[in-house]
């Protein structure tokens, strides 16, 4: 049986068009197409890895493109959870309340030292009892200097962004180390009040810890994941634990942003770490780190820590904590035994439930612990606060000023290490304070 060419033509046309579109490379989604190249070597042009290949490279993150050699992804190492601290369960305690205050210090009323329109923080004691550290700024840029709280004099050691950090002041260099930040980073500086010298960058976080038996500053950085290391005056760096920070549980835990606070116990054997959320205790001398259960917040999630403080002999460990209950609650660690104490307050006045704990600080013999509680006023749109003063030995506490009420409540407090003297803000609607309270017996 013969066929005329030209029916012949007809009916193999259609199988060379299907060819022809078999042969034509297939654009995947989010791949370009070079038609412009004039190099013979565009993107049209190359083929595909085979498909063996492709279901053989599953680890890799994403299909590989035209002439890219697939590469195997590095595997992720296994998380390793932190163990949980060795703490006994916690022991509620309801504190015993003292109308006649015979067994605790009398404070002179509060005066004011120096007056702002931005408003002051404070930072520490220095080792005189007679000046302090201080920041002011309005929120923007903000100055450090000591405060005489005698004479009132001030004098600037730097000028940075107003971060929320505070300075650390290193006696014998007679200068502070604070973190400024910078289109770079966060940057570690020291000044001695003529000349401000950049020490270390790439910060993992704003906080800092003083090494108080030397000048030494404790900080993170995030080009080591985890790296806790100390930092010199003269910006030499040595890590705080001597073993490989990222083997399992032995990892510093990984930290970034402003959340992330230190504090180094002042015999150095401890350093704590802290988030909102997460709290890990360091032993420095055994390089073991631990993480502390911070009850249950129910939907929420695991509790809240406000604030962190170690007593002056290093025994106790003060933490503000929220948990189910919505009133934040004082916890105190006793290092010695592990022993926890939850510290109720059964108050009658009108702070009471307050909304927050504040500004706790320890007396220089460790017994003692002042602190405020407040409540924000919706009638007058302003927080109103009491000072209390309670003996974690004894459990009893007394109000400091029966009759005297905080507006707008009481800033950070720092007690001088002679015991003679408690500072703290005390800012007002309109103006930014520092008052003092002489400890008069």
């Amino acid at each position: 049986m013969t066929f005329n060419k030209h029916y012949t033509f007809v009916w193999l046309l259609p199988i060379m068009l299907v060819f022809s579109a078999c042969a034509r490379p297939i654009a995947e989604p989010g791949i370009e197409f070079d038609t412009n190249s004039t190099t013979g070597n565009s993107l049209a042009q190359q083929p595909y890895p085979p498909i063996q290949q492709l279901k053989e490279e599953q680890l890799q993150a994403s299909y590989p493109g035209p002439n890219v050699t697939p590469s195997l992804a590095t595997a992720l190492p296994t998380i390793v959870p932190l163990p949980t601290c060795d703490i006994k369960p916690p022991i509620e305690i309801v504190m015993s309340y003292e109308e006649v205050p015979s067994n605790f210090p009398v404070f002179s009323e509060p005066t004011i030292v120096v007056t702002n329109d931005v408003g002051f923080s404070i930072a520490e004691w220095l080792p005189d009892n007679r000046r302090l550290l201080i920041s002011q700024g309005d929120g923007a840029f903000g100055t450090i200097s000591t405060l005489d709280v005698t004479t009132g004099e001030m004098v600037e050691y730097a000028q940075r962004r107003d971060v929320s950090n505070q300075p650390i002041w290193l006696d014998e260099a007679q200068g502070v180390m604070f973190v400024e930040v910078t289109t770079e980073g966060r940057e570690l500086r020291f000044s001695n009040g003529q000349e401000v010298t950049p020490l270390a960058s790439e910060l993992a976080s704003v906080s800092l810890a003083k090494d108080t038996s030397g000048e030494r500053v404790a900080t993170l950085f995030s080009s080591e994941l985890g790296a806790l290391m100390t930092v010199d005056t003269i910006g030499q760096i040595e890590f705080v634990t001597t073993i490989g920070l990222n083997e399992d549980t032995k990892r510093v835990p990984s930290s970034g942003g402003d959340g992330y606070h230190l504090a180094w116990s002042p015999d150095r054997n401890w350093l704590v770490q802290y988030d909102g959320e997460s709290l890990y205790l360091i032993n420095t001398q055994t390089q073991n780190i631990c993480s502390v259960d911070l009850g249950d917040y129910g939907e929420a999630g695991r509790g809240n820590v406000f604030g962190v403080h170690w007593s002056p002999n290093s025994r106790y460990l003060s933490m503000t904590i929220q948990r189910q209950n919505p009133i934040p609650e004082l916890n105190i660690l006793d290092m010695e035994n592990m022993d926890l104490s939850i510290l109720s307050f059964p108050l009658d006045f009108e702070t009471w439930p307050p909304e927050r704990i504040g500004s706790p600080v320890w007396s220089p013999d460790s017994r003692m612990i002042l602190l405020q509680t407040g409540k924000h006023d919706a009638e007058i749109a302003r927080t109103q606060a009491k000072l209390l003063i309670m003996n974690v030995q004894t459990h009893q506490y007394t109000n400091v000023f029966p009759d005297y009420t905080f507006f707008p409540g009481i800033g950070r407090m720092v007690w001088s290490s002679n015991g003679s003297t408690v500072a703290y803000s005390c800012h007002t609607a309109t103006e930014g304070n520092i008052c003092i309270m002489s400890v008069l017996q």
